[in-house]
């Protein structure tokens, strides 16, 4: 069972679902029934009013409604102080991409194709309340860290920012460390972002608020950076796409165009030092697990090494033993031989057997020289691809660094003489 947390008395999370169908109600009740206490609303007006007397913790919203609409509906929650926070998830028979932008207009969490299959509405919930349950302490310790961060760059420009911005990238580690320096900068400039990292085909989603993106979000993201082009606006909303990142600002100031401008002029100097920082970053990572197959292979080497070595000693201890053998015999036979023919006969056969098996062993020898050679070239070709690779991101890391901070700084020289702002 789902509870709120911290509740003494173990309290349900509430869901208030508003939909104009009675059988809909009775499936979602029957869905919920042992998880979350449920309350119901038959039109979008109850539904509102519902909103604001029970302030529920989750909303789910029937889009086709006779009078007001799921998406009329929501605008008018998101614009009430005491309901705009709670999370609301469309319900709808309709599955189009323009369907789901519409609702991520509207400021739904996440959207929900009915019928839906049994369990699916229940994984929502869970994953939408696990968010909740951390918001409230994120968002507070984001704020904390906020204002400690930046209290010291309110007078600060923009280019500024950038500039700190990249400098301090260089020492970030890791992809969450350069996520929350972006976010650093978008807070100053009171903007709710959220950004997406391209790592090995492989997308990493990062929200501004210190939460997890929504299913929505993430999708509404993807598709806009699957689509192409660098800037792509809608409404208050912009999405600037690199190669390796992808910026969504939801709040885009529409009312001030020469901040918006400024902004857009801005962005694409963080964004470009962001994606080499990715690039970079992702870079480490290769040579990092690289570096592992390498000790492993050493490793493997070192074992065969050790195996080849035996088996030289053992065949060197085999040669002398044969040589010692053919001598032995032929201390014994020379003295009662006469040196008659049959006698040399013998003595010779026994010399061309013993160099016939001294023969093999060096063959052997041989064999085991080839296999040194072998492991030769395989530990020549691994340092190689590691130092080429090594090379390469020092050379890149560098070269993209300095051009990210030389546009910065060059841009700060001409607004000594230019009033950019």
């Amino acid at each position: 069972m789902t509870f709120k947390e911290g509740s003494a008395l173990a309290k349900l999370w509430k869901i208030l679902t508003i939909d104009d169908d009675a059988l809909m109600h009775k499936i979602i009740k029957k869905e919920l029934l042992y998880s979350y206490e449920v309350i119901s609303a038959s039109s979008g007006k109850v539904g509102i009013d519902t909103a604001i007397r029970e302030m529920p913790d989750v909303i789910l919203l029937d889009v086709e409604m006779p009078g007001m609409n799921g998406y009329e509906v929501c605008d008018q929650l998101k614009s009430i102080k005491s309901t705009e926070n709670i999370p609301v998830i469309f319900l709808s028979s309709l599955s189009n991409i323009r369907s789901r932008m519409l609702g991520y207009e509207a400021g739904a969490a996440d959207y929900l194709v009915k019928p839906f299959e049994s369990g699916e509405l229940n994984a929502k919930l869970d994953s939408l309340i696990s968010l909740l349950k951390h918001s409230k302490v994120k968002n507070t310790k984001i704020q904390q860290a906020t204002n400690t961060a930046f209290s010291a760059m309110k007078d600060s420009s923009e280019l500024g920012m950038c500039i700190n911005f990249i400098e301090t990238s260089y020492g970030v580690k890791d992809f969450d460390s350069l996520a929350s320096c972006f976010f650093n900068v978008c807070h100053s400039l009171e903007l709710d972002c959220s950004i997406m990292f391209l790592i090995r085909d492989k997308r990493i989603f990062y929200s501004g608020t210190g939460s997890k993106c929504s299913a929505l979000e993430q999708e509404v993201i993807s598709n806009i950076f699957d689509k192409g082009g660098r800037y792509i606006d809608f409404g208050c909303r912009t999405q600037i796409n690199f190669s390796h990142v992808a910026l969504f600002i939801k709040n885009m100031p529409l009312y001030n165009l020469d901040t918006y401008g400024r902004y857009k002029d801005f962005f694409p100097f963080m964004l470009g030092a962001t994606d080499a920082k990715v690039k970079s970053l992702e870079a480490e990572i290769g040579i990092a697990t690289q570096t592992k197959e390498l000790s492993k292979a050493l490793d493997v080497v070192k074992s065969n090494l050790g195996n080849l070595k035996g088996n030289i000693d053992h065949s060197q201890e085999t040669l002398v033993s044969l040589l010692k053998s053919m001598l032995s015999q032929l201390e014994h036979v020379i003295p009662s031989m006469g040196l008659e023919e049959d006698q040399e006969s013998t003595i010779m056969k026994i010399i061309d057997i013993t160099l016939e098996s001294s023969y093999k062993v060096i063959d052997t020898n041989e064999n085991n020289l080839q296999n040194f050679s072998v492991i030769n070239d395989v530990l020549e070709k691994l340092v190689k691809q590691q130092q080429s690779l090594s090379d390469i991101i020092s050379i890149e890391v560098v070269d993209q660094s300095r051009i990210s901070l030389d546009k910065a700084n060059d841009i700060q020289e001409l607004s000594d003489d230019v009033e950019l702002f």
